[in-house]
């Protein structure tokens, strides 16, 4: 999320404020940011992007689900009315690509929970990202690296904003 840089953009005419933290973990969101970037500032929605450290750093797709759960239950008691938008976790290349399977577990456990609220969504921006083969494009990618490249942006432009510009566009009445 840090280096969407367009999202304000992308997702117009919305309001969008990017508070993404690099390196953060699905722990770290459910413990200290939910409190400090999203719930204090009372948004109508929120977009997350989390668990892709996680699963990186040796973590199961159980334990980032617990977190998950922790998360929202948190920004649910605070504000009830605030939606949630749940990324699914970025494909990326090289050694996190190894780890695959946990990707597409964790992405998985992650829709499910999703599915057990109408307050909740989640957007697979997995699957547009890979090719044909299996693998992820490497268009999408910086070269040698984990991060996306604007065109990688631009596939999730593709898909959450159809999704969440829709759903959150404000109401303007008739002229």
């Amino acid at each position: 999320m840090q280096l969407w840089k367009t999202v304000a953009a992308d997702l117009a005419p919305l309001t969008v404020h990017n508070y993404g933290v690099g390196g953060s973990r699905m722990s770290q969101a459910a413990d200290l940011f939910i409190d400090h970037l999203a719930i204090a500032f009372k948004p109508r929605a929120v977009i997350l992007y989390e668990g892709s450290n996680d699963i990186s750093a040796g973590g199961k797709p159980e334990d980032v689900e617990a977190n998950f759960k922790k998360l929202h239950r948190k920004l649910h008691a605070a504000l009830p009315e605030t939606r949630l938008y749940v990324l699914g976790l970025v494909p990326s290349p090289g050694k996190r690509f190894d780890k695959i399977d946990d990707v597409r577990k964790t992405n998985e456990l992650l829709r499910k929970e999703c599915e057990t609220q109408t307050w909740m969504k989640f957007i697979d921006t997995t699957t547009p990202l890979l090719g044909a083969d299996g693998q992820p494009k490497a268009e999408l990618f910086i070269p040698g690296n984990i991060h996306m490249l604007p065109a990688g942006y631009a596939v999730w432009k593709s898909v959450i904003a159809p999704v969440v510009v829709p759903a959150e566009k404000p109401f303007e009445p008739n002229r």
